[in-house]
């Protein structure tokens, strides 16, 4: 039910969306819809998840807000791109859905347990702020320029809340502040008379040489030198530089670098890169390993890491049983993990680290994967060659494999899976990061868990589905799913054949009867595969009796040319059933041509099944035929007579409820 709209005096860049607790949208103002990731999937009754996908894993957070435990709750930093290609970012505020009227008299205590989504439009107050800071640093670095003064410049340098580095051209450090000591790692006197690209110790440091500067500097003076480097301690860092150059008189020059630490900036646009990823790849993508796939590739795309896999629990027959020493057994398949996916960024030994890998199987509390399973909670190793289960002398060490980390994905407390990610570079721990993939788990767990449900439907549908169509014909089987009625329909043109094996019933005597059921299931498979060979319907079986008809459900002109071929070849198929087992089976069958009536009738155990004189008559072939003969109706003889077959009248005899009967043997094919 939709929500009236709330009389709120708002800014342009503010506005709302009314929801319930479940996400579902009671009302919006009509300017939100441009926020959506396609504005029609910003509607009433709809899921405002499926316009925001970055909302998804927060669904306990709004019953919280409902009932009070929380006064409310933010989402920030949404990047949008609108029509117009212009990319916006927005805040979303969560709070309860206030209690006044229009007239701002009070009402019942949200009846509807509605809340209400403020969405903000930040992107001019972040381009500000970043503006500000950009412009700050610029003028620091302009007063460290025009002031020659010694006492003053220490002054600002040791007051710089940011990195001041100052380098001849040969990018020789001259002198430091206190926070570059902080951001590096490195004390005072080992940076001092260093060049600044070796203490950074990366490629992308070279870009912070004179003749790079240069080269940036021509073309934007104020272009700002953004690199990766690392700390003493080995982690990686992302660093940001102002520099310019300061004449200190004739042919004397210095470089001033103005930097701050933005590493958890960038991680954190990067972490939202990598949410909004998965996020999407989990609307889109049609199979679970799919969705697996993609989102370990935009893990270790967006945030760098070398590596990344998926590990799940073993499924019995996917490996033969494994003895454990330790329980003197053969545990269950599923106590143990497997890799079931895997990604990598080139590198040159990786590979044999990820062969190792692939054969190994894991034990609850074994490696990084059994710990997070076992305990079912994000797990970081800073460094591998430290950990208990990887060490020095592991494959992942000798290859240069660092850091790592793994998530569970978890769907109803269960753990479905564990994904673990490797960096060549040392990664400190990440909390921020470890709390977005906890969320990611759960979100992929949900997915995961939806899709096995879905499976399971469509096996269970399939099976359904195959059983009615082993019971009925599938024209028939599609009328009866549609209507539910009795289906009965007149066919004037069809032959109908029914078969028995003579002396049957004194052959089997002698056997138990689980042997006969077993006789008469090979022997009237090879019947059934004959059916399917000449596109005939199958009526049923009686005993040892067996019936089909040609010319239904659907008609076919050579109805009575398919029952022939199918009549010989039975007979063919019963003594190569006879020569394999020796054993003298023999077959009586009789054939009839006509109008029949088929259908289905009653409403619990379906069966299709024909009705008429001609199937009476038939049968009546059958009954009174000769053993090894197939006897036929003058109406199958005519049907017959001008086709290759060779055809003998046995004469007239008398035919219970139909007197005196002229019938014909039909004896082979003439070619």
């Amino acid at each position: 039910m939709s929500q009236p709209l709330l009389p709120l005096l708002l800014p342009d860049h503010i506005g709302y969306i009314i929801v319930d607790e479940s996400f579902g949208v009671a009302g919006f103002l009509p300017r939100m819809t441009c926020y959506a990731d396609e504005p029609e999937l910003l509607a009433i009754g709809e899921d405002l998840r499926e316009g925001f996908p970055e909302l998804y894993g927060l669904e306990d957070v709004l019953p919280e807000i409902v009932n009070g435990q929380r006064d409310q709750f933010a989402v920030k930093a949404i990047n949008r791109t609108l029509s117009e290609g212009e990319t916006v970012y927005l805040d979303l505020y969560f709070r309860r859905y206030p209690a006044v009227s229009v007239d701002g008299s009070p009402l019942a205590p949200n009846p509807n347990r509605l809340l209400i989504v403020f969405v903000e439009d930040v992107t001019d107050k972040m381009a500000l702020e970043q503006t500000l800071v950009q412009s700050n640093n610029e003028t620091n670095l302009l007063m460290a320029a025009l002031e020659n003064a010694k006492q003053y410049a220490n002054t600002i340098i040791e007051s710089m809340v940011e990195a001041l580095i100052v380098t001849n051209l040969d990018g020789q450090i001259l002198r430091i502040n206190p926070i570059t000591q902080d951001i590096l790692g490195y004390g005072e006197a080992e940076l001092l008379g260093r060049s600044l690209t070796d203490v950074l110790d990366t490629e992308e440091a070279k870009l912070l040489n004179y003749e790079a500067l240069q080269a940036i500097t021509a073309q934007n003076p104020k272009h700002r030198v953004e690199v990766h480097g690392l700390h003493k301690s080995g982690a990686s860092m992302i660093l940001s530089f102002s520099c310019s150059m300061v004449e200190q008189g004739v042919n004397v020059s210095e470089l001033i670098y103005v930097g701050r630490d933005v590493t958890r900036d960038r991680l954190a646009s990067k972490r939202l890169s990598t949410q909004y990823a998965i996020a999407s790849t989990l609307s889109e993508a049609s199979s679970v390993d799919l969705v697996t796939n993609n989102a370990l590739t935009a893990v270790c795309e967006q945030l760098d890491f070398d590596v990344g896999e998926l590990w799940a629990p073993l499924i019995s027959g996917e490996v033969d049983p494994i003895y454990n020493p330790i329980f003197q057994a053969y545990p269950p398949a599923s106590m143990y993990l497997q890799r079931k996916h895997v990604v990598t960024r080139p590198r040159a030994k990786v590979a044999q680290f990820l062969d190792v890998s692939s054969r190994v199987l894991l034990m609850p509390k074994t490696g990084l994967a059994g710990r997070v399973w076992s305990h079912k909670i994000p797990h970081w190793i800073y460094d591998l060659g430290a950990d208990p289960d990887f060490g020095k002398r592991s494959f992942a060490h000798q290859v240069g494999l660092s850091s790592a980390f793994a998530f569970p994905i978890v769907a109803d407390l269960e753990v479905l899976g564990v994904m673990t990610f490797f960096s060549s570079q040392r990664r400190s721990d990440d909390p921020d990061l470890l709390q977005m993939v906890s969320s990611v788990g759960q979100q992929l767990g949900q997915y995961i868990r939806r899709k096995q449900t879905e499976d399971a439907l469509k096996e269970q549908q399939q099976q359904t589905e195959d059983l009615l169509l082993n019971i009925l014909p599938e024209t028939i089987a599609d009328q009866l799913k549609q209507s539910g009625q009795t289906i009965a329909k007149q066919f004037d043109h069809a032959t109908v054949l029914f078969a028995d094996i003579v002396g049957f019933t004194e052959f089997a005597s002698a056997l138990t009867p689980i042997e006969v059921v077993e006789i008469l299931n090979e022997i009237f498979s090879r019947f059934d595969a004959l059916t399917e060979k000449y596109k005939l319907e199958k009526i049923k079986t009686i005993g040892d009796s067996y019936m089909v008809v040609g010319g239904l459900p659907e008609p076919r002109a050579d109805h009575a040319e398919a029952i022939a071929e199918m009549a010989l070849d039975m007979r063919q198929a019963l003594a190569n059933f006879n020569k394999q087992t020796n054993n003298s089976l023999q077959l009586r069958i009789g054939i009839n041509s006509g109008a029949v009536v088929a259908g289905v009738i009653g409403q619990k155990k379906f069966i299709y099944d024909l009705w008429g004189d001609t199937v009476n008559i038939a049968s009546r072939m059958e009954s009174h035929g000769l053993p090894d003969r197939i006897q036929c109706s003058r109406a199958t003889y005519l049907e017959l007579l001008d086709l290759d077959y060779a055809l003998e009248m046995r004469g007239e005899i008398p035919v219970k409820g139909k007197g005196q009967m002229t019938t014909y043997f039909l004896n082979g094919r003439t070619n």
